[in-house]
């Protein structure tokens, strides 16, 4: 079971530099480069922290042409019997992607093409939390 996250930035950074800000955002010092064809451009970032796996590369899902970056989180030695068990983890994860100001997707159903996303993107930087961040379905 893993869930994942695609990132839309208005000026896309190189891979190396995306990856080094989400681990730091996300405390994760331990991480470093791979190479596999399994990704766009041949290449990945991985890291461990918490129990998980965190994997960043390229973007290249079809349904989501727009977004530049793909972050695949997996549990560590860990089976999980309910698919939603990371949801509310990638929920926060992609309200701290917003708050830094990128532009973030959530599948809900990341097999299907066309399936129910919910879309992060920072609104704003006063009033209350919640109002800092504008958070909706799109199919």
């Amino acid at each position: 079971m893993s869930v994942n996250l695609f990132i839309q930035t208005t000026s896309p950074p190189e891979l190396r530099s995306f990856a080094e800000n989400v681990f730091t955002l996300f405390q994760i010092e331990s991480h470093s480069k791979r190479e596999s064809d399994n990704y766009d451009k041949g290449e990945y970032w991985i890291g461990n922290g918490l129990g998980l796996t965190i994997r960043i590369s390229q973007a290249d899902e079809s349904d989501l042409p727009d977004y530049h970056f793909w972050i695949n989180v997996t549990p560590i030695k860990a089976w999980v019997d309910n698919p939603s068990s990371l949801d509310g983890l990638t929920d926060v994860m992609a309200k701290h992607l917003a708050l830094d100001g990128y532009h973030v997707a959530r599948p809900l159903t990341f097999v299907k093409t066309g399936g129910i996303k919910v879309l992060y993107t920072r609104k704003s930087t006063s009033g209350t939390p919640r109002e800092w961040l504008d958070i909706r379905q799109s199919n």
